[in-house]
């Protein structure tokens, strides 16, 4: 799931994941942060999105 935050609306919530720098994606597992990528590189983001995906129990 991707979600799109505007980091001037919810300053707050920008905050408290310590978000600096747009774009800013999160990987999360139960809730935690498991990864975290800053920038715009495809590469590196389809990279973690397949090691992630693996790590996910998928439901059947």
């Amino acid at each position: 799931m991707f979600l799109l935050v505007d980091v001037d609306e919810l300053a707050d919530f920008s905050t408290s994941w310590d978000i600096k720098a747009t774009p800013t994606f999160f990987f999360l597992k139960d809730g935690k942060e498991v990864d975290k990528l800053v920038g715009a590189n495809k590469p590196e983001l389809e990279k973690k999105i397949v090691v992630v995906n693996d790590v996910v129990p998928h439901k059947q």
